[in-house]
Protein backbone atom coordinates (compact mmCIF):
# COMPACT_ATOMS: atom_id res chain seq x y z
CA UNK A 1 0.00 0.00 0.00
CA UNK A 2 1.46 3.32 -1.19
CA UNK A 3 2.12 6.08 2.19
CA UNK A 4 -0.74 8.51 0.21
CA UNK A 5 -3.03 5.97 0.56
CA UNK A 6 -1.38 5.15 4.07
CA UNK A 7 -2.17 8.83 4.72
CA UNK A 8 -5.53 9.13 3.65
CA UNK A 9 -6.48 6.13 5.27
CA UNK A 10 -4.87 7.30 8.98
CA UNK A 11 -6.68 10.58 8.26
CA UNK A 12 -10.70 9.24 7.67
CA UNK A 13 -10.08 6.90 10.79
CA UNK A 14 -8.87 10.62 12.84
CA UNK A 15 -12.37 11.99 11.45
CA UNK A 16 -14.28 8.92 12.09
CA UNK A 17 -12.92 9.41 15.72
CA UNK A 18 -14.10 13.06 15.93
CA UNK A 19 -17.65 11.61 14.70
CA UNK A 20 -18.07 9.58 17.47
CA UNK A 21 -17.05 12.53 20.20
CA UNK A 22 -19.44 14.07 18.44
CA UNK A 23 -22.11 11.85 18.77
CA UNK A 24 -21.25 10.83 22.18
CA UNK A 25 -21.46 15.49 22.83
CA UNK A 26 -25.41 15.51 21.36
CA UNK A 27 -26.45 12.80 23.71
CA UNK A 28 -24.82 14.16 26.56
CA UNK A 29 -27.19 15.73 29.33
CA UNK A 30 -25.22 19.31 29.35
CA UNK A 31 -24.64 19.01 25.28
CA UNK A 32 -21.06 20.05 26.07
CA UNK A 33 -17.48 18.29 25.76
CA UNK A 34 -15.94 17.09 28.87
CA UNK A 35 -12.71 18.79 29.27
CA UNK A 36 -11.07 14.90 28.30
CA UNK A 37 -13.05 15.19 25.25
CA UNK A 38 -12.88 18.50 24.71
CA UNK A 39 -8.61 17.74 25.09
CA UNK A 40 -9.19 14.51 22.56
CA UNK A 41 -11.05 16.47 20.15
CA UNK A 42 -8.49 19.65 19.46
CA UNK A 43 -6.22 16.80 19.65
CA UNK A 44 -7.66 14.88 17.23
CA UNK A 45 -7.76 17.98 14.80
CA UNK A 46 -4.08 18.67 14.92
CA UNK A 47 -3.37 15.80 13.73
CA UNK A 48 -6.04 15.78 10.73
CA UNK A 49 -4.21 18.83 9.85
CA UNK A 50 -0.69 17.41 9.85
CA UNK A 51 -1.87 14.43 8.00
CA UNK A 52 -3.67 16.88 5.38
CA UNK A 53 -0.47 18.91 5.13
CA UNK A 54 1.37 14.92 4.69
CA UNK A 55 -0.86 14.48 2.39
CA UNK A 56 -0.31 17.38 0.02
CA UNK A 57 3.13 17.25 -0.10
CA UNK A 58 2.85 13.03 -1.04
CA UNK A 59 0.49 14.61 -3.66
CA UNK A 60 2.52 16.90 -5.08
CA UNK A 61 6.12 14.84 -5.01
CA UNK A 62 3.81 12.16 -6.65
CA UNK A 63 3.37 15.35 -9.36
CA UNK A 64 6.71 16.47 -9.58
CA UNK A 65 7.72 12.97 -9.88
CA UNK A 66 5.14 12.08 -12.97
CA UNK A 67 6.41 15.20 -14.70
CA UNK A 68 10.02 14.22 -14.25
CA UNK A 69 8.95 11.06 -15.90
CA UNK A 70 6.98 12.25 -18.94
CA UNK A 71 9.87 14.27 -19.71
CA UNK A 72 12.91 12.29 -18.96
CA UNK A 73 11.17 9.25 -20.78
CA UNK A 74 11.95 7.39 -17.79
CA UNK A 75 9.13 5.53 -16.03
CA UNK A 76 7.40 6.58 -13.01
CA UNK A 77 8.29 5.49 -10.05
CA UNK A 78 5.37 3.76 -7.64
CA UNK A 79 4.21 6.67 -5.18
CA UNK A 80 5.50 6.07 -1.91
CA UNK A 81 8.15 3.79 -2.31
CA UNK A 82 9.18 1.86 1.40
CA UNK A 83 12.92 1.40 1.81
CA UNK A 84 13.61 -2.41 2.83
CA UNK A 85 16.70 -3.80 4.02
CA UNK A 86 18.35 -7.18 4.63
CA UNK A 87 17.09 -10.08 1.67
CA UNK A 88 14.56 -7.20 0.32
CA UNK A 89 16.76 -4.79 -0.40
CA UNK A 90 19.47 -7.25 -1.92
CA UNK A 91 16.54 -8.04 -4.42
CA UNK A 92 16.03 -4.63 -5.40
CA UNK A 93 19.81 -4.21 -5.79
CA UNK A 94 19.64 -7.77 -8.00
CA UNK A 95 16.16 -6.03 -9.97
CA UNK A 96 18.52 -2.70 -10.34
CA UNK A 97 21.14 -4.20 -12.12
CA UNK A 98 19.62 -7.44 -14.27
CA UNK A 99 18.45 -6.26 -17.83
CA UNK A 100 15.36 -7.67 -19.19
CA UNK A 101 16.74 -6.61 -22.84
CA UNK A 102 20.31 -8.83 -22.23
CA UNK A 103 18.28 -11.62 -21.51
CA UNK A 104 16.64 -11.68 -24.58
CA UNK A 105 19.75 -10.89 -26.57
CA UNK A 106 21.42 -13.39 -25.36
CA UNK A 107 18.58 -16.07 -25.88
CA UNK A 108 18.24 -16.95 -22.41
CA UNK A 109 21.33 -17.83 -21.41
CA UNK A 110 21.62 -16.21 -18.02
CA UNK A 111 24.39 -15.54 -15.65
CA UNK A 112 25.03 -12.53 -13.29
CA UNK A 113 22.07 -10.47 -12.29
CA UNK A 114 19.60 -11.93 -14.75
CA UNK A 115 20.41 -15.38 -13.94
CA UNK A 116 19.57 -13.88 -10.34
CA UNK A 117 16.68 -12.16 -11.38
CA UNK A 118 15.19 -15.66 -13.08
CA UNK A 119 15.78 -17.68 -10.01
CA UNK A 120 13.87 -15.17 -8.07
CA UNK A 121 10.60 -15.35 -10.44
CA UNK A 122 10.60 -18.79 -10.68
CA UNK A 123 10.80 -19.55 -6.88
CA UNK A 124 7.72 -17.02 -6.95
CA UNK A 125 5.98 -19.18 -9.77
CA UNK A 126 6.79 -22.33 -7.32
CA UNK A 127 5.84 -20.96 -4.19
CA UNK A 128 2.71 -19.82 -6.35
CA UNK A 129 2.10 -23.58 -7.84
CA UNK A 130 2.38 -22.10 -11.24
CA UNK A 131 5.03 -24.14 -13.53
CA UNK A 132 7.71 -21.66 -15.49
CA UNK A 133 7.50 -22.14 -19.00
CA UNK A 134 10.45 -24.79 -20.18
CA UNK A 135 11.61 -22.70 -22.82
CA UNK A 136 10.95 -19.39 -20.81
CA UNK A 137 14.03 -16.89 -21.61
CA UNK A 138 13.74 -15.01 -17.92
CA UNK A 139 11.19 -15.14 -15.45
CA UNK A 140 10.55 -11.43 -13.69
CA UNK A 141 8.99 -11.42 -10.59
CA UNK A 142 6.14 -8.80 -10.01
CA UNK A 143 8.31 -6.26 -7.79
CA UNK A 144 11.05 -6.41 -10.35
CA UNK A 145 9.19 -4.44 -12.92
CA UNK A 146 7.54 -1.96 -10.03
CA UNK A 147 11.34 -1.60 -9.34
CA UNK A 148 12.58 0.21 -12.26
CA UNK A 149 9.56 0.50 -14.07
CA UNK A 150 8.31 -2.27 -27.21
CA UNK A 151 7.63 -2.78 -29.76
CA UNK A 152 10.88 -2.77 -33.00
CA UNK A 153 11.09 -2.51 -37.67
CA UNK A 154 13.26 1.09 -38.60
CA UNK A 155 10.19 2.91 -37.32
CA UNK A 156 7.39 2.03 -35.47
CA UNK A 157 8.85 -0.94 -33.75
CA UNK A 158 11.56 0.15 -32.26
CA UNK A 159 14.58 0.85 -35.04
CA UNK A 160 14.30 4.58 -33.87
CA UNK A 161 15.40 3.48 -30.82
CA UNK A 162 18.97 2.11 -32.71
CA UNK A 163 20.99 5.15 -33.21
CA UNK A 164 24.64 6.68 -32.56
CA UNK A 165 23.76 8.52 -29.55
CA UNK A 166 22.18 7.71 -26.18
CA UNK A 167 18.58 6.71 -27.10
CA UNK A 168 15.86 9.09 -25.54
CA UNK A 169 12.76 6.56 -25.76
CA UNK A 170 9.35 8.42 -25.29
CA UNK A 171 6.48 6.63 -23.63
CA UNK A 172 3.09 6.02 -25.36
CA UNK A 173 0.35 8.15 -24.12
CA UNK A 174 -1.18 5.47 -21.50
CA UNK A 175 -4.52 5.95 -19.58
CA UNK A 176 -4.09 6.95 -15.40
CA UNK A 177 -4.15 3.66 -13.69
CA UNK A 178 -6.51 4.25 -10.30
CA UNK A 179 -5.90 0.65 -8.55
CA UNK A 180 -2.85 1.84 -6.20
CA UNK A 181 -3.69 5.37 -5.60
CA UNK A 182 -7.58 4.66 -4.63
CA UNK A 183 -6.82 2.36 -2.08
CA UNK A 184 -7.58 -0.94 -3.26
CA UNK A 185 -6.36 -4.04 -1.70
CA UNK A 186 -3.61 -5.63 -3.54
CA UNK A 187 -1.89 -9.10 -2.15
CA UNK A 188 1.17 -10.29 -3.71
CA UNK A 189 3.04 -13.61 -3.60
CA UNK A 190 0.18 -15.39 -2.91
CA UNK A 191 -0.29 -19.23 -3.21
CA UNK A 192 -1.74 -22.50 -4.05
CA UNK A 193 -5.56 -21.31 -5.49
CA UNK A 194 -8.30 -19.10 -4.72
CA UNK A 195 -8.49 -17.01 -1.72
CA UNK A 196 -11.68 -16.99 0.27
CA UNK A 197 -12.98 -13.33 1.04
CA UNK A 198 -15.63 -14.30 3.94
CA UNK A 199 -18.38 -11.41 5.15
CA UNK A 200 -19.81 -12.26 7.99
CA UNK A 201 -23.50 -11.53 8.60
CA UNK A 202 -24.86 -8.22 11.06
CA UNK A 203 -25.51 -9.75 14.33
CA UNK A 204 -28.48 -8.44 16.77
CA UNK A 205 -30.13 -8.83 20.20
CA UNK A 206 -32.98 -8.42 21.43
CA UNK A 207 -35.33 -6.93 24.28
CA UNK A 208 -36.90 -9.55 26.59
CA UNK A 209 -38.58 -10.30 29.52
CA UNK A 210 -37.03 -11.69 32.65
CA UNK A 211 -37.60 -15.69 31.72
CA UNK A 212 -38.04 -15.11 28.23
CA UNK A 213 -36.02 -17.44 25.59
CA UNK A 214 -33.42 -16.37 23.67
CA UNK A 215 -33.95 -16.47 19.80
CA UNK A 216 -30.74 -18.25 18.27
CA UNK A 217 -29.11 -16.76 15.04
CA UNK A 218 -27.84 -18.76 12.64
CA UNK A 219 -25.43 -16.56 10.79
CA UNK A 220 -23.50 -17.68 7.74
CA UNK A 221 -19.86 -16.48 7.04
CA UNK A 222 -19.90 -16.46 2.76
CA UNK A 223 -18.36 -13.95 0.35
CA UNK A 224 -16.44 -14.26 -3.20
CA UNK A 225 -13.29 -15.83 -3.72
CA UNK A 226 -10.07 -14.12 -5.51
CA UNK A 227 -9.33 -16.42 -8.36
CA UNK A 228 -6.05 -15.95 -10.48
CA UNK A 229 -6.73 -15.95 -13.97
CA UNK A 230 -4.50 -15.78 -16.98
CA UNK A 231 -2.97 -12.33 -18.58
CA UNK A 232 -1.12 -13.26 -21.68
CA UNK A 233 0.53 -10.93 -24.58
CA UNK A 234 2.87 -11.02 -27.26
CA UNK A 235 5.25 -8.43 -28.45
CA UNK A 236 7.12 -7.88 -31.09
CA UNK A 237 10.25 -6.05 -30.89
CA UNK A 238 13.48 -5.88 -33.43
CA UNK A 239 16.71 -7.87 -33.30
CA UNK A 240 18.52 -4.12 -34.14
CA UNK A 241 16.69 -2.93 -30.93
CA UNK A 242 17.29 -5.94 -29.05
CA UNK A 243 21.16 -4.90 -29.56
CA UNK A 244 21.18 -1.98 -27.74
CA UNK A 245 22.49 -2.13 -24.04
CA UNK A 246 21.37 1.34 -23.76
CA UNK A 247 19.77 1.82 -19.89
CA UNK A 248 16.44 4.31 -21.43
CA UNK A 249 15.59 0.85 -23.79
CA UNK A 250 15.57 -1.29 -20.97
CA UNK A 251 13.38 1.12 -18.61
CA UNK A 252 11.10 1.53 -21.48
CA UNK A 253 10.60 -2.58 -21.70
CA UNK A 254 10.15 -3.00 -17.96
CA UNK A 255 8.05 0.42 -18.47
CA UNK A 256 5.90 -0.94 -21.21
CA UNK A 257 5.17 -4.60 -19.92
CA UNK A 258 4.38 -3.03 -16.33
CA UNK A 259 2.03 -0.48 -17.73
CA UNK A 260 0.25 -2.89 -20.04
CA UNK A 261 -0.42 -5.64 -16.98
CA UNK A 262 -2.01 -2.58 -14.90
CA UNK A 263 -4.03 -1.48 -17.51
CA UNK A 264 -5.40 -4.95 -17.52
CA UNK A 265 -5.84 -5.38 -14.15
CA UNK A 266 -7.26 -1.39 -13.52
CA UNK A 267 -9.77 -2.25 -17.14
CA UNK A 268 -10.71 -5.54 -15.07
CA UNK A 269 -11.53 -4.10 -11.98
CA UNK A 270 -13.83 -1.33 -13.52
CA UNK A 271 -15.46 -3.11 -16.07
CA UNK A 272 -14.54 -6.77 -16.71
CA UNK A 273 -17.40 -8.37 -17.59
CA UNK A 274 -17.03 -11.88 -15.98
CA UNK A 275 -16.68 -13.95 -19.23
CA UNK A 276 -14.33 -15.38 -21.22
CA UNK A 277 -11.78 -15.46 -18.24
CA UNK A 278 -12.35 -12.12 -17.27
CA UNK A 279 -12.81 -11.09 -13.10
CA UNK A 280 -16.29 -8.92 -13.20
CA UNK A 281 -15.94 -5.62 -12.81
CA UNK A 282 -17.26 -2.78 -10.07
CA UNK A 283 -20.25 -1.94 -13.41
CA UNK A 284 -21.13 -5.36 -14.08
CA UNK A 285 -20.97 -6.96 -10.31
CA UNK A 286 -24.10 -7.87 -8.72
CA UNK A 287 -25.27 -6.11 -6.08
CA UNK A 288 -23.10 -2.96 -6.19
CA UNK A 289 -25.96 -0.20 -5.45
CA UNK A 290 -27.43 2.36 -8.47
CA UNK A 291 -28.64 5.56 -8.66
CA UNK A 292 -32.01 5.58 -7.61
CA UNK A 293 -32.69 9.50 -9.62
CA UNK A 294 -30.97 8.75 -12.81
CA UNK A 295 -32.57 5.60 -14.48
CA UNK A 296 -32.02 7.31 -17.92
CA UNK A 297 -29.61 9.46 -19.58
CA UNK A 298 -29.77 12.77 -17.16
CA UNK A 299 -27.68 15.58 -17.42
CA UNK A 300 -25.29 15.15 -14.43
CA UNK A 301 -26.07 17.45 -10.60
CA UNK A 302 -24.76 18.02 -7.49
CA UNK A 303 -28.09 15.41 -6.43
CA UNK A 304 -26.42 13.08 -8.29
CA UNK A 305 -22.82 12.87 -6.40
CA UNK A 306 -24.76 13.03 -3.41
CA UNK A 307 -27.14 10.47 -3.95
CA UNK A 308 -24.06 7.82 -4.22
CA UNK A 309 -22.86 8.61 -1.39
CA UNK A 310 -26.26 8.14 0.60
CA UNK A 311 -26.39 5.13 -0.67
CA UNK A 312 -23.22 3.76 0.44
CA UNK A 313 -23.86 5.48 3.81
CA UNK A 314 -27.38 3.68 4.10
CA UNK A 315 -25.81 0.59 3.70
CA UNK A 316 -23.09 1.63 6.78
CA UNK A 317 -20.03 0.77 4.63
CA UNK A 318 -16.71 1.51 6.22
CA UNK A 319 -14.69 4.67 5.55
CA UNK A 320 -11.38 3.07 4.88
CA UNK A 321 -10.50 3.96 1.18
CA UNK A 322 -13.63 6.00 -0.37
CA UNK A 323 -13.52 7.92 -3.11
CA UNK A 324 -14.91 9.02 -6.30
CA UNK A 325 -14.10 7.58 -10.09
CA UNK A 326 -14.81 8.64 -12.93
CA UNK A 327 -13.81 9.46 -16.63
CA UNK A 328 -11.83 12.58 -17.70
CA UNK A 329 -14.78 13.53 -19.69
CA UNK A 330 -17.08 13.36 -16.75
CA UNK A 331 -14.44 15.26 -14.55
CA UNK A 332 -14.75 18.19 -16.84
CA UNK A 333 -18.45 18.59 -17.09
CA UNK A 334 -18.57 18.42 -13.01
CA UNK A 335 -16.02 21.42 -13.28
CA UNK A 336 -18.38 23.68 -15.63
CA UNK A 337 -22.01 22.25 -14.05
CA UNK A 338 -23.33 24.53 -11.15
CA UNK A 339 -24.20 23.75 -7.99
CA UNK A 340 -27.21 25.45 -7.84
CA UNK A 341 -29.19 28.36 -9.61
CA UNK A 342 -27.45 31.61 -7.44
CA UNK A 343 -24.48 30.23 -4.90
CA UNK A 344 -21.76 30.30 -8.56
CA UNK A 345 -20.11 27.49 -7.23
CA UNK A 346 -19.54 24.13 -9.44
CA UNK A 347 -20.38 20.55 -9.03
CA UNK A 348 -16.74 19.96 -8.56
CA UNK A 349 -13.94 23.09 -7.88
CA UNK A 350 -10.66 20.81 -7.56
CA UNK A 351 -9.17 18.13 -9.90
CA UNK A 352 -9.03 15.84 -7.27
CA UNK A 353 -11.74 16.61 -5.05
CA UNK A 354 -15.69 15.85 -4.65
CA UNK A 355 -18.22 16.34 -2.19
CA UNK A 356 -15.37 16.04 0.63
CA UNK A 357 -14.04 12.73 -0.95
CA UNK A 358 -10.79 12.14 -3.18
CA UNK A 359 -11.89 12.18 -6.43
CA UNK A 360 -9.78 10.07 -9.55
CA UNK A 361 -10.17 9.99 -13.48
CA UNK A 362 -8.99 7.71 -16.10
CA UNK A 363 -9.80 7.00 -20.07
CA UNK A 364 -10.13 3.23 -18.58
CA UNK A 365 -13.50 4.46 -16.98
CA UNK A 366 -15.62 3.64 -19.77
CA UNK A 367 -18.51 5.50 -21.84
CA UNK A 368 -21.66 2.90 -21.99
CA UNK A 369 -23.14 2.90 -25.76
CA UNK A 370 -26.71 4.04 -26.27
CA UNK A 371 -28.99 6.34 -27.74
CA UNK A 372 -27.58 8.63 -26.48
CA UNK A 373 -24.38 7.53 -25.12
CA UNK A 374 -23.97 7.37 -21.03
CA UNK A 375 -21.23 7.84 -18.74
CA UNK A 376 -20.40 6.33 -15.49
CA UNK A 377 -19.78 7.65 -11.69
CA UNK A 378 -18.66 5.89 -9.49
CA UNK A 379 -18.31 6.22 -5.43
CA UNK A 380 -17.56 3.77 -2.68
CA UNK A 381 -14.86 2.15 -0.35
CA UNK A 382 -11.76 0.95 -2.87
CA UNK A 383 -10.17 -0.86 0.40
CA UNK A 384 -13.06 -4.07 -0.61
CA UNK A 385 -11.64 -3.97 -3.94
CA UNK A 386 -8.78 -7.09 -3.90
CA UNK A 387 -5.97 -7.92 -5.93
CA UNK A 388 -4.36 -10.76 -6.59
CA UNK A 389 -1.28 -11.79 -7.90
CA UNK A 390 0.45 -15.30 -7.77
CA UNK A 391 3.85 -15.94 -8.82
CA UNK A 392 6.16 -13.99 -11.48
CA UNK A 393 5.69 -12.94 -15.11
CA UNK A 394 7.32 -15.48 -17.60
CA UNK A 395 8.66 -13.97 -20.81
CA UNK A 396 9.18 -16.42 -23.39
CA UNK A 397 10.68 -16.15 -27.00
CA UNK A 398 9.10 -17.15 -30.54
CA UNK A 399 12.10 -17.17 -32.62
CA UNK A 400 10.37 -18.12 -35.85
CA UNK A 401 7.05 -16.19 -36.50
CA UNK A 402 8.54 -12.84 -37.46
CA UNK A 403 11.89 -14.07 -38.52
CA UNK A 404 11.56 -13.03 -41.93
CA UNK A 405 10.98 -9.47 -40.71
CA UNK A 406 14.25 -9.32 -38.57
CA UNK A 407 12.23 -9.28 -35.75
CA UNK A 408 11.82 -11.43 -32.02
CA UNK A 409 8.38 -12.29 -30.88
CA UNK A 410 7.98 -12.30 -26.97
CA UNK A 411 5.19 -13.83 -24.98
CA UNK A 412 4.48 -12.65 -21.75
CA UNK A 413 2.31 -14.66 -18.91
CA UNK A 414 1.23 -13.64 -15.67
CA UNK A 415 -1.77 -14.87 -13.28
CA UNK A 416 -3.62 -12.26 -11.19
CA UNK A 417 -7.37 -11.76 -10.22
CA UNK A 418 -9.39 -9.03 -9.35
CA UNK A 419 -12.81 -9.75 -6.78
CA UNK A 420 -15.40 -7.39 -4.73
CA UNK A 421 -15.44 -8.57 -1.45
CA UNK A 422 -18.73 -6.38 -0.67
CA UNK A 423 -20.81 -5.30 -3.72
CA UNK A 424 -22.78 -2.78 -1.34
CA UNK A 425 -19.70 -1.14 -0.52
CA UNK A 426 -20.01 0.56 -3.77
CA UNK A 427 -23.12 2.55 -5.90
CA UNK A 428 -23.06 3.71 -9.68
CA UNK A 429 -24.54 5.83 -11.91
CA UNK A 430 -24.22 4.90 -15.63
CA UNK A 431 -26.57 7.46 -16.70
CA UNK A 432 -24.62 10.63 -17.31
CA UNK A 433 -25.61 12.17 -20.12
CA UNK A 434 -23.09 14.78 -20.98
CA UNK A 435 -24.74 15.72 -24.59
Amino acid sequence: MSKLVELQQERASKIEAQKKLVTTRKESETKEFTDEQRAQFDNLQSEIETLDRKIKEEKDISEFEKRQAEKEGEPQKQEGKKRQGGEEKEKSEIFARASIGKAIRNEGVLDGAEKELDEIGREENKNANRKTPTRSLITVPFSALRNQSVTGNSGAKGGEYVVKQQPRPQMPFQPNTFLENIGATRLSGLTDGAIPLPVAEKYTMQWLSENEAITPQDKEHTGPELSPERLGGAVDISERLILQSSVNVEQLIRSLLLTAYDNTLNEAAINGSGSSNQPTGILNKSGVLTSAIATSATAPSWEQIVELMGLVDAEDVSNVSRAYLMSPQVRSALMTTKKDAGSGRFVMENLNELNGNPAYSSSLVPTINGSPDTNVLVFGDFSKLFIGEWGAISILEDPYSKSLNNERRLVVNAHAGVEIAQPKAFAVNKFLDLS
